[in-house]
């Protein structure tokens, strides 16, 4: 059974009770959604498991990432959903440094300078929003620079798990902010 937003049904209930059905654009956002959510795997043939498995973490951010631009188109809300996730962000600032700075390049080059204030208060402990982790893979991995083995993820399980547990809260929070433009319906 495929993974939803929790208030897809709801959604679906309210625009029908209006006499309408799905928006196109909420449409969309749902299909990314239960992409970045229901994708179990990727096998490359030649490669490691542990690089394959690499790949399908940075996979699964990037479509998180553009689940949450959909999201945004379709609420109008640019630029102001939120990945926040306390205890992720501690232990991204206690254990992976690597990571940090490879990001860090990504934003500096791509991204805006909210984007780029915005890491430099998770680095200063000062933010606990992940956003520009998703944003930096996301990059990374749309613009072809990012390798496994730049990331030490090839064989680093922990450090894999650490980029679906990204995904994972950015879906959580796209599944929160969803459900509350629901309910203001």
């Amino acid at each position: 059974m495929e993974s939803s937003p929790k208030s897809w049904s709801r959604y679906v209930d309210k625009m029908a009770s209006a006499g309408g059905k799905p928006q196109a654009k909420f449409s969309r956002f749902r299909a990314r959604f239960i992409l970045a959510k229901d994708l179990e795997s990727i096998s490359i043939k030649g490669m490691s498991v542990g690089t394959s498995d690499a790949y399908f973490a940075a996979l699964r951010v990037t479509l998180a990432f553009t689940a949450l631009e959909a999201l945004e188109i379709a609420i109008g809300c640019k630029n102001q959903i939120k990945v926040v996730d306390k205890d992720l962000a501690s232990q991204i600032r206690k254990r992976h440094m690597k990571i940090i700075s490879a990001i860090e390049v990504s934003v500096s080059q791509n991204g805006t300078n909210d984007m780029k204030k915005s890491l430099d208060l998770f680095k200063e402990s000062r933010s606990d929003d992940l956003l520009p982790f998703v944003y930096g893979f996301r990059n990374l991995m749309a613009h072809g620079q990012f390798t496994p083995n730049h990331f030490g993820l090839s064989k680093a399980p922990l450090r894999i798990k650490l980029i679906n547990d990204l995904t994972d809260s950015t879906l959580d929070a796209l599944d929160d902010r969803f459900s509350a433009f629901v309910r203001k319906l």
